[in-house]
């Protein structure tokens, strides 16, 4: 009995303080299964909550906010056989936020932004008989939070900056990943992209504006088919997961007078990370008991 697995999941998240509504947050996401032998299936979904694409694969995408009022984006994709089925998703959170304080002062006051976020994506394959000489195909895999503040102190009035991670194809002008690699000709093998990011800048943020700052959370994967002799000849299967977290915090020295007015995001319930790192793991595991099967 063959078993051929791949999965990818990833996990995006952002937190920071929220009172009432500035605008609506909006959500976009897109889920594609590509299928060699059948049409291309794929789904766009709009709006917060949970939208599913099955077919020849499976691939889920979430987004909304925590019971902390954390917003997050979550989703998955899972395919019985590379060859056959390839996942691509990525997704965009958009929401605003803006200074208030009663008197409607428009004096810049200090705001401490930060980030921190991580990727970890493993691709391997197993060839189906001894004396193949195969290539490895590859992962991209992007995370990233974009600002764009009404500040003071810069030429043009916004600061606008990007930070987090990519790898592969992806090129989204941060920090760039390269894979560590443990392939043999002969038998196969595994690669891993693995890192983290954490930073952290002041500004001082134009109050009482009427218009909302934003923030961008950005997230994207894809399985790369650059070898098809390898997709033909081998078990392969992958998983991806990420994570990028933006907090926002006035200074001490202004938070009796000022608060942080975001977006309002709807509450969707969304597991624990744990949850879909044991969920991969258990992935991974019937990725490897199908090589052994095919080998014997």
């Amino acid at each position: 009995m063959l078993l051929k697995f791949a999965a990818l999941a990833v996990l995006v998240g952002a937190s920071s303080v929220a009172h009432a509504e500035v605008n609506a947050a909006t959500v976009a996401a897109t889920l594609n299964l590509a299928n060699v032998v059948g049409p291309l299936q794929f789904a766009r979904p709009t709006t917060f909550g949970t939208h599913r694409l099955a077919g020849p694969g499976e691939a889920t995408f979430t987004a909304g906010a925590d019971a902390a009022a954390t917003p997050f984006i979550r989703y998955t994709a899972t395919t019985p056989d590379t060859v056959g089925s390839t996942p691509y998703v990525s997704g965009t959170l958009n929401y605003g936020w803006e200074i208030t304080s009663a008197d409607g002062a428009r004096t810049p006051v200090l705001v401490h932004i930060s980030t921190a976020g991580w990727v970890n994506a493993r691709y391997g394959f197993g060839p189906y008989r001894a004396g193949l000489n195969l290539t490895p195909n590859s992962i991209d895999i992007a995370a990233t939070a974009s600002f764009m503040t009404q500040a003071s102190g810069v030429p043009s009035g916004v600061d606008q900056r990007i930070y987090g991670l990519q790898s592969g194809g992806v090129n989204l002008g941060v920090t760039r990943l390269s894979p560590e690699a443990h392939f043999a000709p002969q038998n196969g093998g595994y690669s891993q992209v693995a890192g983290s990011f954490s930073t952290s800048f002041d500004l001082w943020v134009i109050p009482n504006t009427g218009r909302s700052n934003t923030i961008q959370l950005n997230v994207y994967t894809a399985f790369r088919q650059d070898n098809p002799y390898t997709n033909d000849y081998a078990l392969e299967w992958y998983d991806s997961q990420g994570f990028i977290d933006p907090v926002i915090t006035i200074d001490p020295t202004n938070a009796a007078g000022f608060s942080v007015v975001q977006s309002s995001i709807p509450m969707v319930p969304v597991p624990e990370v744990s949850t879909l790192v044991m969920m991969l793991g258990g992935l991974v595991v019937l990725a490897g008991v199908g090589t052994a099967d095919r080998r014997r």
